[in-house]
């Protein structure tokens, strides 16, 4: 239960400050289009309605929104596995879950290696709908 405020906290302290950055950039940038931009899309939750509606949403440049957030998708996993493990491993002997821990060190390991392969390899052309990027 701790680990899920936790990581909600941790989420929240490092995201929300970045949205608003963006946000306050972009409506010095474009004041008129960003604004209507602002009425349609929420900053980080999708509203009830907009859930309802069932439209495929692509990114213009697959490739590199996933190149871009590689770090933060494994580094989010990696932490919170980071921190299951230190929570395993804290416990008293009576209470610590070695199985437990071992399985959690291997999926934090597969997804350091996923990060690397995803930052060292050069992107792949993954264009969506058969065009280029």
């Amino acid at each position: 239960m701790w680990f899920t405020l936790a990581f909600i906290v941790c989420f929240l302290a490092g995201h929300l400050p970045a949205i608003r950055r963006e946000e306050a950039h972009l409506a010095r940038r474009w004041p008129e289009p960003h604004e209507a931009y602002q009425q349609r899309v929420p900053a980080l939750f999708p509203t009830l309605q907009q859930l309802r509606q069932r439209h495929p949403i692509y990114p213009r440049r697959l490739k590199d929104a996933i190149w871009r957030e590689a770090d933060a998708v494994c580094g989010w996993i990696v932490a919170g596995l980071g921190l299951e493990i230190w929570e395993d491993i804290a416990a008293t002997p009576a209470q610590s879950d070695v199985a437990e821990a071992s399985a959690l060190t291997a999926l934090a390991l597969l997804q350091l290696v996923a990060w690397l392969l995803l930052k060292l390899k050069p992107p792949i052309d993954l264009a969506v709908g058969g065009g280029g990027t």
